[in-house]
């Protein structure tokens, strides 16, 4: 009961403070102005920030003044006074604009005061090194969760997710003990952003501005560093003290990761802003604001998840882990695809990296390498896992000795199959023999150089028969993932566009025309509505989701599916079919006609 009146008079008193300062904010014109760069159309007032420490800092101010002999008082202290810095550092980069260096210093500064007190990652054996790995978490997470603040309820969002979570894995492994500082500070922590988030939701009627996403970041980093206030989150491993943190943020580590990868390879400056995000991404596939928040919320949750378990049993947990990283790279191949920036008529203009760099990244297939060298890994793993009931023990020597082996032998098989001449969104069954085919030679070729080496003395059979199978089920899997958020996002397409279109022709080439559409970035501003075929065993149906009607559909459903442009897709269909349609349908409808040319 104690956490919960902690945290219900901190959602009371954020509500209210929130609502005043967006009060003061529009009588006096502290109103952030829709710009070219910035996500929001309309005014929207600032400083909501504001609204979050005040309640923040009073209530875990008093929480301290109550637990002054508590061993953890000290360090609590100096986070909230760290927290209050960088509060004060965001607060007149708000008003002033600051310079990206400048805010750094003031970072390092606040951070050093824990680390002075022992709050430390325990990563290695070294302590400079754990020290400067500290100084980069806090840097990273503190930037990370600005730069998630870029849409209507996102970053609010995604902390008090992180923060439940990280409650949770306190709680698993020492119990809900209401008296527990670290427990009551993060029940303020969530309470307090819930109550911003309700007026930070969209529609938004206020933004944080980097007083509350600087101070936000500040906190989450500090109470997500495994030590003694957290009971080191439940583990003892110095490889999960890093691991599970990094689980329970990934969204803002992923986001922070994809945007600065792909701005440097565009050779655009990192710490700029842009409308390039994965959340304004999958708005750019056709995802309504709302939505495309909601799946990152989503993927928060699962990573969060992923925490809990590796803190509870990092031996079962630790493949979860790695799907969750799988996940997360489909998903930053797929929105690396959405064109958010102009390219250069010259390759060669690109100065983020060098041309051999943009070159491999682009031409060479590196993403779907990459990807496939953790299926390899992944899958060898868990078939070890399946083979000996969830234990490594007394295995652990041949699975790191041979992994490089076949990981090797599998890349090699998969490049002499042609796998990565092929392009990953048209897989077909004509690909499947290919990919049999790789698996089966990587495998055997694995299994040979072993023998050469090893004798295979204490290796498993089995293990490389589920090893083949789970590695050809997560490779097809891996491939046809693509295809399905295709078939989701051209769905999404068809609410969100402008233009209206209706194809006329459901067969093959209808269907590539609509494929099309929803790949090519120049027909972004289209929506597919519904196809018109003349065979009547195709009414009624759905092509890729997509309803198909007859002709005889269009007099009674005119308002229903009323289109701005009719694309006919095959140039079978003869003049007088096309000019009956436009008759029902209107002659202000403008048709185009699309023939596939085979060169």
């Amino acid at each position: 009961m104690k956490l919960f009146v902690f945290g219900a008079f901190t959602f009371a008193l954020t509500l209210f403070c929130v609502w005043a300062i967006r009060s003061l904010a529009y009588r006096y014109n502290w109103i952030a102005s829709p710009k070219s760069d910035r996500w929001h159309k309309k005014p929207v007032a600032l400083h909501g920030g504001i609204g979050i420490f005040i309640p923040f800092i009073m209530i875990a101010g008093l929480i301290l003044a109550l637990n002054v002999r508590n061993h953890g008082f000290n360090l609590f202290l100096s986070i909230l006074i760290g927290s209050a810095g960088v509060f004060l550092l965001g607060l007149f980069d708000d008003i002033k604009n600051l310079k990206p260096a400048t805010k750094l210093i003031g970072q390092i500064i606040a951070a050093s005061l824990p680390i002075s007190l022992g709050l430390v990652l325990q990563v290695s054996p070294w302590y400079l090194v754990n020290v400067l790995l500290t100084y980069f978490w806090f840097v990273g997470i503190i930037n990370a969760v600005n730069m998630l603040d870029n849409m209507d309820g996102l970053s609010s969002g995604i902390v008090m997710i992180s923060t439940f979570f990280t409650a949770l894995i306190y709680s698993s492994s020492y119990g809900v003990n209401s008296d527990s500082m670290y427990l009551q500070i993060a029940f303020v922590l969530l309470f307090s952003v819930a109550g911003f988030w309700v007026f930070n939701k969209p529609p938004a009627s206020i933004f944080m501005g980097d007083s509350g996403s600087l101070f936000l970041g500040y906190i989450l980093a500090a109470i997500t560093i495994p030590s003694r206030l957290n009971g080191f989150m439940g583990t003892s491993s110095s490889m999960l003290v890093l691991i599970i943190p990094v689980a329970v943020l990934a969204v803002p580590i992923f986001d922070t990761t994809f945007v600065t990868v792909l701005r440097k390879m565009h050779g655009r400056p990192a710490s700029l802003g842009g409308k390039d995000h994965s959340s304004h991404r999958l708005v750019g596939l056709g995802f309504s604001e709302k939505k495309a928040v909601l799946m990152l919320y989503i993927l928060a949750f699962l990573g969060g998840i992923v925490g809990v378990s590796l803190s509870l049993s990092s031996a079962f947990s630790i493949p979860f882990l790695m799907l969750y990283i799988i996940l997360l790279c489909f998903i930053g191949i797929y929105l690396g695809k959405v064109k958010v920036y102009p390219e250069p008529s010259n390759p060669e203009q690109r100065n983020g990296w060098t041309p051999l760099v943009s070159h491999w990244f682009y031409k060479r297939h590196a993403g779907e390498v990459i990807l496939d060298i953790i299926l390899i890994a992944v899958s060898y793993y868990i078939a070890y896992l399946l083979r000996f009931e969830g234990s490594l023990k007394g295995q652990a020597t041949n699975y790191m000795q041979s992994l490089p082996i076949i990981v090797a032998s599998c890349m090699g098989s998969f490049f002499v199959q042609g796998i990565y001449r092929g392009i990953w969104h048209f897989i077909s069954i004509n690909d499947i023999g290919r990919y049999v085919k790789g698996v089966i030679l990587g495998n055997g070729i694995g299994i040979l150089i072993i023998v050469a080496l090893y004798r295979f003395e204490g290796y498993s059979r089995t293990v490389f028969i589920i090893f083949s199978v789970l590695l050809f089920l997560l490779m097809i899997g891996s491939r046809l993932f693509f295809r399905i958020l295709d078939n989701i996002t051209t769905g999404q397409r068809t609410y969100f566009n402008k233009t209206k279109v209706l194809i006329y022709g459901a067969g093959q080439a209808g269907k590539l025309l609509l494929e099309e559409s929803a790949r090519n970035h120049l027909y972004k501003d289209y929506s597919i509505i519904g196809f018109i075929d003349d065979d009547p065993n195709k009414r009624n149906h759905s092509l890729l989701g997509v309803k198909i009607f007859g002709c005889d559909d269009l007099p009674r459903n005119k308002k229903s599916f009323k289109a701005d442009e009719l694309w006919v897709s095959s140039a079978q269909i003869d003049d007088e079919k096309i000019s009956a349609l436009i008759k029902l349908m209107g002659d202000e409808i403008k048709v185009k006609r699309f023939k596939l040319i085979v060169e």
